[in-house]
C-alpha cells in the first residue's frame, strides 16, 4: 500500500543524517506503532508519509505510485489524514461542527460510536476533557474517509488509562475499517498494543519481533 524506497533524509544546513536507506511496506488493516528516541526521526519519517516534508533521496508509493507524482496537495487531500498530540480542533466550534469541517455529511454516529455521549455533541469542545477532544480529532480524521491514519505522539496529553482506550481503539479502527494505522509515541506501553512495533535506531527502521 504504502512503500518506502530507498528513503534518506538529511538537514541540509546542518548536513546532519537522519534517515539512512530506509525500505519498508506499511499494509491495509494494520496498526504499526513506531518509536525511538528522542532525535531519532520518529516524526520527520512521520511528515514524509504525511507529505508535509520531501526525502532528501529515495522515493514514497502509495500503490504503486510515487506520491510526488500524485501531488503532495492531492496526496494529502484524498489519501492521508492526521492527528496531532495537541489535537487542533477548532474550539469555538462543537465535536459535530468539527468533523463536518472535512466531510459535511458527517452525522453523530462515528462520533458516538468513539464514545462520546448524546449530550456532548452539540457543547463547545473546550467544555470536553482531553481525552473527549482526542476522540473528536480521531473521528474528524476518520470522517474524511482517506486510506491512511498517521498520528503524532496523539496520548501524550493524556492520562494512561486514557491513551490506552484510545490506542486500543485505534487497533480496531484499522481492523473494521481496512486502514493503515500508522502511531508514533515514545511509550513502549502504548507501542506494544500494535499489531506491528517499528523503531528508529541508528537512522533505519526496522520491525520489533
Amino acid at each position: 500500500m504504502l512503500e518506502l524506497k530507498n528513503i534518506c533524509y538529511s538537514y541540509a544546513r546542518a548536513q546532519h543524517d537522519v534517515l539512512d536507506d530506509v525500505n519498508y511496506t506499511f499494509k491495509p488493516e494494520i496498526f504499526y506503532s513506531i518509536i525511538g528516541t528522542s532525535g531519532s526521526g520518529k516524526t520527520t519519517l512521520l511528515s514524509l508519509l504525511a507529505g508535509l516534508d520531501t526525502q532528501t533521496s529515495g522515493e514514497i508509493r502509495l500503490n504503486e505510485k510515487n506520491i510526488q507524482a500524485i501531488g503532495y496537495q492531492t496526496y494529502r487531500k484524498k489519501h492521508v489524514s492526521l492527528v496531532f498530540q495537541n489535537y487542533n480542533l477548532l474550539d469555538y466550534m462543537t465535536p459535530l461542527e468539527n468533523i463536518r469541517l472535512v466531510n459535511s455529511k458527517a452525522d453523530a454516529s462515528l462520533l458516538l460510536r468513539l464514545g462520546l455521549q448524546e449530550e456532548q455533541l452539540n457543547r463547545n469542545v473546550l467544555q470536553l476533557s482531553g481525552g473527549q477532544q482526542q476522540r473528536v480529532a480521531i473521528a474528524r480524521a476518520l470522517s474524511a474517509g482517506t486510506e491512511l491514519l498517521l498520528l503524532d505522539e496523539p496520548t501524550g496529553n493524556l492520562d494512561e488509562k486514557i491513551a490506552l482506550e484510545i490506542v486500543e481503539l485505534l487497533k480496531e479502527i484499522a481492523h473494521q475499517e481496512k486502514k493503515c494505522v500508522i502511531m508514533v509515541t515514545h511509550s513502549q506501553n502504548l507501542a506494544k498494543i500494535a499489531d506491528v512495533q517499528l523503531k528508529i535506531q541508528s537512522k533505519k527502521l526496522r520491525e520489533i519481533i
